[in-house]
């Protein structure tokens, strides 16, 4: 599994939009938004980091933080999540590069934040 930046011209998200877990679908619809543009907007966001995980150059999620908050040196970001259901297939290597991903994150905000509903599962 590969982590790698993604940016509007090289980002896979028309590949990954298709294929989400319903659990990802249902966030996004909460939070009015489709799922293409769910893992386009962060894209547009000057600050934002976001990456796409490959198996075999094929997408199996996508992720990252956007800045919420930077003032006086204090740093808020949302850190975000939407994948396939292929992450099951490849759960540990998935953990290990989330916990990566999270450790630098945690290195670049003060606080770091995650809304989700209360019933996901997994």
């Amino acid at each position: 599994m590969t982590a790698l930046p993604s940016f509007t011209n090289n980002s896979r998200f028309g590949d990954i939009q298709h294929f989400l877990r319903l659990t990802d679908v249902r966030e996004c619809m909460i939070h009015g938004a489709t799922p293409w543009r769910a893992l386009h907007h962060p894209l547009t966001v000057e600050g934002a980091e976001t990456y796409t995980a490959l198996v075999d150059k094929t997408p199996i999620c996508m992720g990252g933080v956007m800045p919420l908050i930077e003032e006086d040196g204090y740093r808020i970001g949302s850190i975000w999540l939407l994948g396939s259901p292929a992450i099951e297939d490849h759960a540990k290597n998935f953990h290990k590069m989330v916990i990566s991903m999270v450790d630098y994150f945690q290195t670049q905000y003060d606080l770091l934040e995650n809304v989700v509903p209360l019933d996901h599962a997994k």
